[in-house]
């Protein structure tokens, strides 16, 4: 978990060039905005692989990050969209706003109605279904799913690849039957079930971000800072790579665990 916790960081940065170009590549207009972002992800995700112990200060860069991401790539989805619709570039910026006003109100919708059935308590009994804060710590409640070994024979990582392979096929099908317009309309319809698909996914990675949220509110309340409950398990792992003493000079006094 403690090397999760360095990786994510940094690979969110990753994932925000990416997506930022081409967000971009798609909308001219936000290239002034791009070196500022990827400025700010680049000191938050060394900040937060390195550096971080408090769990809101993980946290919340964390989650502004994943939402950053996804709408920089969710912008470019609507671009490609509104090109393979020959949409002209007025109508693309008009679906492109639609899109994330809906975006936005589903969120709100699903943050409050998450807070309301799990976390209405939190702030007086500091425990919920996914976390609860203990002393100065905050400990996750990790829900493990098929715990069967033949579940765990079906690697996830396949998933990816077939479903691409998957998705190349069908099209080249589609082209080879229906031509130009049928590969147009199967590429359409993949670019709005994309676009689609987030609104099914986030009833069920709202805990998350209302956990972070309540946390947060309890630190203001009780004016604390609550940290990792793995923090010392995390600082020995930060010490074992050169960049991270390199860059935080307080990893160098972490004593390793004695074996």
């Amino acid at each position: 978990m403690e090397k999760n916790i360095i990786k994510l960081p940094l690979g969110m940065f990753a994932f925000n060039v990416l997506f930022g170009a081409l967000a971009v590549a798609s909308f001219p207009v936000l290239i002034w905005a791009l070196p500022v972002m990827l400025g700010a992800a680049f000191v938050y995700a060394v900040f937060a692989a390195f550096f971080a112990t408090g769990y809101t200060a993980y946290h919340q860069g964390m989650s502004i990050l994943m939402r950053l991401n996804f709408c920089l790539f969710a912008a470019t989805v609507c671009a490609l969209l509104a090109d393979t619709l020959g949409l002209a570039p007025r109508a693309m910026f008009v679906l492109t706003g639609g899109y994330f006003a809906a975006l936005i109100t589903a969120y709100f919708i699903f943050f409050f109605r998450e807070r309301g059935r799990n976390w209405s308590d939190f702030r007086d009994s500091l425990r919920s279904p996914t976390l609860a804060i203990e002393g100065v710590m905050v400990v996750r409640f990790i829900r493990v799913r098929g715990s069967s070994r033949a579940k765990k024979g079906k690697s996830p990582s396949l998933l990816a690849p077939l479903g691409a392979a998957a998705g190349v096929v069908a099209m080249t099908v589609v082209g080879a039957v229906f031509g130009a317009q049928g590969k147009a309309l199967f590429q359409c319809a993949v670019e709005a079930a994309i676009l689609v698909a987030p609104f099914a996914v986030l009833p069920f990675v709202m805990t998350y971000f209302v956990g972070v949220h309540e946390v947060r509110r309890v630190e203001k309340r009780q004016r604390t800072r609550f940290v990792f409950d793995n923090v010392e398990a995390l600082q020995h792992e930060r010490a074992k790579l050169g960049i991270a003493r390199l860059v935080n000079p307080r990893l160098r006094q972490v004593v390793p665990p004695a074996q």
